[in-house]
């Protein structure tokens, strides 16, 4: 279940009204300044009734170290990350799933670089 908007506190949704599908995203990233970049990304396509129709999780290599308490939170090294791709190469994957445009350009233009 997913929580109602502000407002219907304690109430919980089982369908999204008007809508066919929807994508929710999580992100962690090196850090919360303005020059870091995001290393995880997690999306699901949900069904109107909230159902799990995909998900996709994918590790960036950020391109710069993380900030030790980021680390801390999400456990990714700057070791490891180093071996993973950079965003740009994710970047089509990334949009065919979430069939939007691109939303990160005009967004997050600086945690995706």
């Amino acid at each position: 279940m997913i929580e109602a908007p502000a407002g219907d506190e304690g109430v919980m949704m089982s369908r999204l009204d008007g809508a066919e599908e929807v994508v929710v995203f999580d992100t962690e990233t090196t850090g919360t300044s303005q020059h870091d970049r995001v290393v995880s990304l997690g999306m699901l396509r949900l069904s109107p009734e909230l159902e799990l129709i995909d998900s996709l999780h994918l590790v960036f290599n950020p391109g710069r170290p993380n900030n030790p308490f980021a680390q801390s939170v999400h456990g990714l090294t700057d070791a490891y990350l180093r071996r993973q791709d950079p965003f740009e190469r994710h970047a089509e994957s990334i949009l065919a799933f979430s069939r939007v445009r691109c939303w990160w350009r005009t967004t997050c233009p600086s945690i995706f670089g």
